[in-house]
């Protein structure tokens, strides 16, 4: 026991440095092997829907493939007006691919979020294959991590644009050219761009844009002695202009066309978002914003890690899961004790008290581990007040331990632990625990479902033969998600939405006219469709159609539930019911 430590120190310190090639230093074929444990990962999980998927992911990009956008009325609620493309894979993969392939080939690409985490960590942590592993670990124990993986949320599809970004800021900070060369500005520029790709597949992804030229400021402050704020006016915008042409370029590559789309028809190229300024007749003249999660004020923002970190609070339900994740808690736990010895020392080098070099404070002033740091830090922040949704963390919350390991790391060098096998191996041992802690208590969301029975279609929709069905209107009752239904009638059914989650916000506007014109102007049969399998008994389906029929006798329709048939899929039962119009 006596010389276990020193053997230790010595067997992984060896083994960190070593050099040779090795399968962790050839990156393809280490994301092709992250890619395909992913891949495989989503196969053991099974078949999986969600709530958006059945309510607009699928239906968006049947719609928009097939131009029936503005022939239907907001089958997918609000969502209908979301842009497709980035379920567009999905579609196409579910609507022509045997299931269990489809299962396997979702969570193949978002092996790419690991492989780009255990980049950023070789340039962290250079040669500490320790730390690399453990990276990669703590990314795949992130409960956002676990429960989007196999799923088709597509916050760890457009998390691989965010990192990849960063990457970018990896080779800026590597580069020994000046901030504001021609050649640093195309990297910055290419940043941008890869912010702006994932922020048009998905508007909050902006939240990971605004803290770069933030840091980018803070980092050339720190790093100049200059008082003057001009100078940092002119090393500092120059490549966040560069950053943001390169992201209206991305946002408008991905987001160009259906933005277009939105505006030629809604007037709004964000509809139904931020509504307040572009003034859209067809909707209420307010910033659509989901506050549920945002916490009030700046109390309520430090009470959200301890909820986290406790699991007790209502606040740690997002959706209608727990919740439970105690490393943001330790982040900002551990970044104020480092931040207060950092300055304790700077105060001490003030005085003359401390031997700590100009290349030193220069160091962590300027390096890519300490804007790891401040982004992470910033981009929580913004975060938090922006949405408070978890999901819309990922990016953030997959590479936390990377900062994590840096800053423990940080407070050892800043306590001086010079024992050099206790420094080392203690390190190492306090950040295994940390990840196997973490394992332990935070929520696990991933789900073990049969693999070895796939349902031989996706939705399994059986549609019951209706007369003339070709030329009919089908009217969907009920708040439920369920447009994943449409594809399976012909196209040229047409579906309009009523009881949608946005009603109240479409009220006085041109929306509703739209629909009462559509019905006014149709030729064909009618029919409605409402789901059943959440109603526990006959009497609650008879006060179901009871309800619809109010809604339908203003317009002059009735439907008897004698005449309804039923409709199932692998989800949801329904019931389809032929419309009488009043003579």
């Amino acid at each position: 026991m006596k010389n276990l430590l020193p053997f230790l120190h010595k067997f992984l310190s060896n083994w960190e440095t070593q050099k040779g090639k090795s399968w962790l230093h050839n990156n393809y074929f280490l994301a092709g092997i992250l890619c395909l444990l992913t891949g495989l990962m989503s196969f053991i999980q099974g078949w999986h829907v969600s709530f958006d998927l059945m309510n607009y992911q699928y239906y968006n990009n049947y719609a928009w493939l097939n131009n029936v956008l503005e022939y239907h009325f907001s089958p997918g609620q609000v969502q209908s007006f979301h842009n497709p493309l980035l379920w567009l894979p999905y579609y196409l993969s579910i609507r022509h691919l045997p299931t269990p392939l489809t299962g396997f080939l979702i969570g193949l690409p978002q092996g790419l979020n690991l492989f780009l985490i255990y980049w950023i960590s070789t340039k962290v942590f250079p040669g500490a294959r320790v730390i690399h592993i453990l990276s990669i670990a703590m990314a795949m124990i992130s409960p956002m991590y676990t429960f989007e993986l196999g799923s088709f949320a597509g916050d760890n599809i457009c998390s691989i644009f965010v990192l990849a970004a960063l990457t970018v800021v990896v080779k800026i900070k590597e580069s020994s050219c000046r901030i504001n060369a021609r050649a640093t500005l195309i990297k910055w520029l290419f940043c941008g761009l890869l912010i702006g790709i994932a922020s048009g597949l998905k508007l909050t992804n902006l939240t990971f844009l605004i803290p770069i030229p933030i840091v980018l400021f803070i980092q050339t402050y720190l790093s100049s002695r200059k008082t003057k704020i001009a100078f940092y006016l002119r090393q500092t915008l120059l490549p966040i202009a560069f950053l943001i042409f390169g992201f209206v370029l991305g946002f408008l590559c991905t987001s160009g066309l259906w933005m277009y789309f939105l505006y030629s028809r809604y007037e709004n190229p964000l509809f139904p978002y931020y509504n307040a300024i572009f003034k859209s007749e067809y909707f209420q003249p307010i910033n659509l914003k989901y506050d549920r999660w945002i916490p009030d004020g700046f109390i309520e923002g430090i009470k959200y890690v301890w909820f986290w970190l406790v699991g007790k609070d209502e606040q740690t339900t997002w959706h209608w899961f727990p919740y439970r994740d105690a490393k943001w808690f330790l982040f900002w736990l551990l970044l104020l004790f480092l931040a207060i010895l950092k300055l304790f020392r700077l105060y001490r080098y003030s005085y003359g008290q401390s031997n700590l070099s100009e290349n030193n404070i220069a160091s962590w002033r300027t390096d890519f581990s300490y804007f790891l740091v401040l982004y992470s830090a910033i981009g929580f922040t913004i975060w938090l007040y922006q949405f408070g949704y978890i999901r819309y963390l990922l990016p953030l919350d997959i590479i936390a331990g990377i900062v994590l390991f840096f800053i423990i790391e940080e407070i050892v060098k800043e306590l001086r632990c010079n024992i050099l096998y206790r420094q080392y191996f203690l390190v190492r041992l306090t950040q295994v625990l940390l990840v196997i802690c973490l394992a332990i208590t935070s929520t696990n969301y991933s789900r073990i479902g049969n693999f070895l029975d796939w349902p031989q279609d996706w939705f399994g929709v059986q549609v019951p033969s209706l007369t003339n069905v070709e030329s009919s209107m089908i009217l969907m009752y009920s708040r439920l998600p369920y447009s994943y239904i449409v594809p399976y009638f012909p196209v040229t059914t047409q579906f309009v939405r009523f009881d949608n989650n946005m009603e109240s916000l479409i009220a006085s506007t041109r929306f509703p006219e739209t629909r009462e014109s559509m019905i006014q102007n149709h030729t064909g049969p009618f029919y409605g469709i409402f789901p059943t399998h959440h109603l526990s008994n006959e009497t609650e389906l008879e006060e179901e159609v009871v309800r619809i029929n109010a809604s339908l006798g203003v317009r002059g329709m009735t439907l008897s539930l004698d005449e309804c048939i039923p409709m199932m899929s692998n989800i949801h039962e329904f019931r389809i019911c032929p419309i009488t119009l009043s003579d």
